[in-house]
């Protein structure tokens, strides 16, 4: 659509406010836009009819007969959400009525290379990418049987066909044909709606107005709230993470350490709590297993809670004895951890009793 209308001339008297209009039709001019005329601009108060509008203030030039002009499309009006929706909204339909203009032919096939061996006089069909025989040379046109002969009608851009077998529309994009794909229930929506409300609500411009009066902070994300993202607040990225019935309803995720551990907690409910015992050794015991020590088990609790219990690997960070003799790695037993690790303990080995030890885990799960 331009911006713009000039077609016509105009009549306008020094000291007026009114503009008549001959061979016009101002039938999409809007209060607010402006009047170009003899090197001056005027805006327009209102528009009487499709002949008439009324300028603002008064005509300052010298009187207009017959005169060319130009109206420009600048109204504020014309840039409010509801007005862009509603102009979006007649487009679509307009697409619509023209598809709807252009006539489908029934075809029997599509893009077979050979010709039928009995063709029924008047049958349409649509020629492959490679024809053969009497085909031959009109690959993707259209081929009907007249009785005697096969006549040949090359695919327009934007040309439909139905199938008769099948029943589905196919449309010539100027390369190939296409299936045809109904429109999304977002776009049937739109071409459904009936009034310039309905189009608002449907392009989601409550939704656009409510982030224009959000403020954004550094490390932050907007996030639709209410039904059909009518509604949207400003939620940090980093900070407290929190959900209803499932849906996140805080941070994307929540980093936090006390004096049993270190957690990272995912918007999604996934949580990773995890702790190194560097500053609690532990001495490996004096009974021998298996050819080597252990210690006792080791029961830690985690620095935040599972929602269920979570996968734990345990490990060793090293360790030495009286003789440099190495510790072995973490083992794990009972490891059937409940959501506080009451049931999950560990063991570490080593060659010797006297050795000193600092081990660790790792616990992956879900905080819901």
């Amino acid at each position: 659509m331009p911006n713009y209308y000039n077609t016509g001339t105009v009549s306008v008297a020094n000291g007026a406010t009114t503009v008549t209009g001959s061979s016009v039709l101002w039938s999409d001019l809007l209060a607010g836009d402006t009047l170009e005329l003899a090197g001056q601009r005027v805006t327009i108060a209102s528009v009487t009819d499709t002949t008439h509008f009324e300028l603002a203030t008064a005509w300052s030039g010298t009187t207009q007969s017959g005169a060319a002009y130009l109206v420009r499309f600048d109204a504020p009006s014309r840039f409010t959400s509801g007005y862009l929706a509603e102009q979006v909204r007649a487009l679509v339909a307009r697409a619509g009525i023209l598809e709807a203009a252009r006539p489908n032919y029934e075809v029997q096939s599509l893009g077979a290379n050979t010709p039928p061996g009995s063709p029924v006089t008047n049958d349409m069909y649509v020629v492959g990418t490679s024809p053969t025989g009497a085909w031959a040379g009109h690959a993707n046109n259209l081929a009907q049987w007249t009785g005697s002969a096969w006549l040949f009608t090359a695919a327009d851009h934007g040309m439909s066909v139905v199938s008769v077998a099948t029943g589905d529309l196919y449309v010539w994009n100027g390369t190939s044909w296409l299936a045809y794909v109904a429109p999304t229930s977002f776009i049937q929506t739109l071409m459904d709606d009936t009034t310039a409300a309905e189009a608002r609500t449907t392009l989601g411009a409550t939704a656009f107005r409510a982030m224009g009066t959000l403020t954004a902070a550094a490390g932050s994300f907007a996030r639709f709230t209410g039904t059909g993202g009518a509604d949207a607040v400003m939620q940090a990225i980093a900070g407290t993470v929190s959900q209803s019935g499932g849906t996140p309803t805080g941070a994307l995720f929540e980093k936090g350490s006390n004096g049993l551990g270190d957690f990272i907690k995912f918007a999604d409910g996934t949580m990773i709590c995890w702790a190194t015992f560097t500053t609690r050794q532990v001495n490996i015991a004096s009974s021998a297993v298996i050819g080597g020590f252990r210690s006792a088990a080791i029961t830690p609790t985690f620095p935040a809670a599972f929602a269920a219990a979570p996968a734990v690997v345990t490990f060793s960070t090293g360790g030495t004895g009286s003789g440099g003799d190495a510790v072995g790695a973490a083992t794990t037993v009972n490891n059937t951890p409940a959501t506080t690790a009451s049931g999950f303990s560990f063991y570490l080995a080593a060659s010797q009793n006297t050795a000193v030890a600092a081990c660790g885990y790792v616990a992956i799960g879900r905080w819901f």
